[in-house]
């Protein structure tokens, strides 16, 4: 991660407004300093050396009085804008993941990787964009312009300056590189706790049945300490390299003021440059120095957004929604497979008729489930489908928008039972009460509310709600294809003769229905039946 990475000004657009106006309030505060500087140069001049009675110096202490007040107000409105543009870029990166998430992006990181990357590690970015960036842009205006203001009132202190200003940032990078890695270091100590953390709490009553909950608390504990050793390490290096800036400015500042001091007494410099100047050199430090003590406060969000990053950047790679399937046409597969690195499964071609009931059917691992995942983006695949006068190469695109589907886990959340089947969708009530009857959930309350991962429903219920969950969005956006995952395994035979009725009477309203099953019962009531066996897997 480079100490300002363009990619900020791409996924966090609002952060573009807020460099413009860092500038501006940057240039203010430059301006004033400037103008304080040589006000209290002029005032002491007046006082001390042309011995001026005070109310005759009313000019420059009104210069300065009005320098300190509108740098304190820019001060201000810099904070405020600052803090504003951090909340406003985390909102933004947040919604930026949420839309892009996909089962595919998905893969190799867990929820707890995703909750701390998206929780804790943009909220450490709250010290990038209040802080490191405001800081950047000053100390890129104010330090010039004071270092060209320094050069055209002493050419000597200029030249100092200007020879040992670059020891900063030099050191700086130092430090950075051996910071940025104690920093990585400490990030994936808390990503891999929350994850182990996130693990135990989800699998706390099968540790309890086998005894292992101790055993847990000491693993928790192991790494909470390690994350403690990593925090600390980040901290000693963070006030060391503090240390190291503010000793190199302190000696660049001390030999100026060496020079003007053996001048002054010389009589080879005049009184107010030597005290505009002195007032003067310590801004060209003070903005470039606190670029490196602020940029450690940072580091965390910085290695976080490495993250947010990766993610969003893989957005280019996913497969664009394709134009919507034709309502009443049929839907063709052909040598629809999925690639799992340089593993592809066997093809599949079928169709699916408006108003039939296609069963899938095959042993375990010939690809079943690939083939529903490829339709709908989750994995990489090939092949072509065909609906209609229309072609959608697998390749590049997927049909997702245009149909409804429940996989094989349900995946249900803290909320209500409208909550769980509408998921976003604006669902009426004649529609949910439809979507649930149709699902063998007639008499389940719309207001029940569940706990986590959908608790207090039993796996039947849960399985019943997941299709009354596909069955609400193929009746609100009329998909014309609805793709079901071993949608009866968890119930008995009563309940699932209920819920067949229901694929009928979907059937009979023009939807085509695609069952992956492995139950006899299921595939002997549907109109075709296509069955993969299992081949060896092709590599690439």
């Amino acid at each position: 991660m480079k100490p300002f990475d363009v990619r900020l000004l791409r996924y966090a657009r609002d952060s573009r407004w807020f460099l413009a106006l860092s500038g501006v309030l940057g240039l203010i505060q430059t301006a004033c300093i400037i103008v304080f500087s040589a006000s209290i140069s002029v005032l002491i001049v007046d006082l001390f050396l042309h011995h001026d009675a005070l109310w005759r110096t009313g000019t420059p202490i009104l210069l300065a009085i009005g320098a300190v007040c509108l740098r304190g107000a820019s001060a201000w409105a810099w904070d405020a804008a600052s803090r504003a543009a951090a909340t406003r870029v985390k909102r933004s990166l947040r919604e930026q993941i949420a839309e892009s998430l996909s089962p595919r992006m998905l893969r190799g990181r867990s929820s707890a990787d995703m909750s701390v990357i998206a929780g804790r590690g943009l909220d450490a970015l709250d010290a990038y964009f209040s802080r490191y960036l405001p800081q950047l842009v000053l100390s890129g205006i104010a330090t010039p312009i004071v270092v060209l203001v320094l050069w055209s009132q002493d050419v000597r202190s200029g030249l100092i300056t200007i020879i040992t200003l670059p020891l900063i940032p030099v050191f700086m990078i130092l430090v950075g590189y051996f910071t940025q890695n104690v920093q990585q270091a400490e990030w994936e100590t808390l990503r891999r706790l929350s994850a182990h953390f996130l693990d135990v709490v989800s699998g706390l009553t099968t540790l309890r049945i086998f005894g292992r909950v101790r055993h847990q608390q000491r693993v928790i504990a192991q790494v909470a300490d390690r994350y403690r050793e990593r925090t600390m390490r980040v901290l000693r290096v963070s006030f060391l390299s503090g240390f190291v800036l503010e000793i190199l400015s302190t000696l660049s500042v001390a030999v100026v003021a060496v020079s003007i001091g053996t001048r002054l007494v010389a009589g080879q410099l005049d009184l107010f440059t030597g005290l505009f100047v002195l007032l003067l050199v310590p801004e060209a430090f003070t903005p470039i120095r606190m670029v490196g003590a602020q940029y450690h406060a940072a580091q965390e969000g910085v290695q976080a957004s490495t993250d947010v990053f990766e993610i969003l950047d893989a957005r280019g790679a996913e497969p664009q929604p394709a134009e919507p399937l034709e309502w009443g046409s049929p839907v063709s597969l052909q040598k629809v497979c999925a690639e799992y690195g340089d593993v592809v499964t066997p093809p599949c071609s079928l169709e699916l008729r408006p108003g039939e009931l296609t069963a899938l059917t095959g042993p375990s691992g010939t690809g079943k489930s690939s083939v529903f995942a490829v339709l709908l983006g989750f994995v990489p695949g090939r092949g072509l489908l065909r609906s209609g006068a229309r072609t959608i190469d697998l390749r590049s695109a997927h049909a997702r928008s245009t149909i409804s589907w429940a996989g094989q886990r349900p995946e249900l959340g803290p909320g209500t039972v409208r909550q769980n089947v509408a998921l976003g969708m604006d669902l009426s009530d004649m529609v949910l009460e439809r979507a649930l009857r149709l699902a063998a959930l007639p008499d389940l309350p719309a207001d029940r509310v569940l706990g986590e991962l959908g608790s207090g429903v039993s796996g039947g219920q849960a399985q019943r709600l997941a299709l009354a969950r596909a069955y609400a969005r193929a009746l609100i956006r009329q998909t014309p294809l609805l793709l079901l995952d071993e949608p009866t395994s968890a119930l008995d035979s009563e309940t699932e003769a209920a819920v067949i009725a229901g694929w009928r009477e979907l059937a009979n309203e023009g939807f085509a229905l695609c069952i992956i099953t492995h139950r006899e019962e299921v595939a002997s009531v549907c109109d075709v039946r296509h069955r993969l066996v299992r081949e060896e897997t092709a590599h690439v």
